[in-house]
């Protein structure tokens, strides 16, 4: 199943170009699987553990509030945790995002949850 466009999930937000092209380099099984990496990627100061059966990028939707309030979590962050947020609050249209009392996990407003699994995917994890 094709991704939706981002505009259709989150009113009034704008992909950039260079996030487009990362999430359609991607190619995903239908729930969303993709294999890891053979090696880590180098250049960020964070790293996104994968999870211990199956292999699966720890991407999940938190509802809150009686469904009202829907938000995307990324889980088993090492590393700076704060980089993460500003690149997944970027790459979804600006959506707000910001690091939890942890220091391992990263929130973003809205459920983009299939579409930060194909963006992290594409940067490597």
């Amino acid at each position: 199943r094709p991704l939706r466009p981002l505009s259709s999930t989150a009113p009034g937000a704008e992909i950039d170009a260079d996030v487009e092209r990362i999430v359609a380099s991607v190619n995903a099984l239908p729930n969303g699987w993709t294999p890891p990496p053979a090696a880590p990627p180098a250049g960020y100061g964070f790293h996104v553990d994968r999870t211990a059966t199956g292999g699966h990028l720890p991407v999940y939707t938190k509802h809150r509030n009686d469904n009202t309030k829907i938000l995307t979590r990324v889980r088993r962050v090492r590393g700076d945790a704060s980089e993460l947020a500003a690149l997944v609050g970027k790459a979804c249209g600006g959506a707000e995002s910001w690091v939890a009392a942890n220091g391992h996990t990263v929130y973003v407003k809205g459920n983009f949850a299939r579409h930060l699994k194909l963006y992290l995917a594409g940067l490597g994890f």
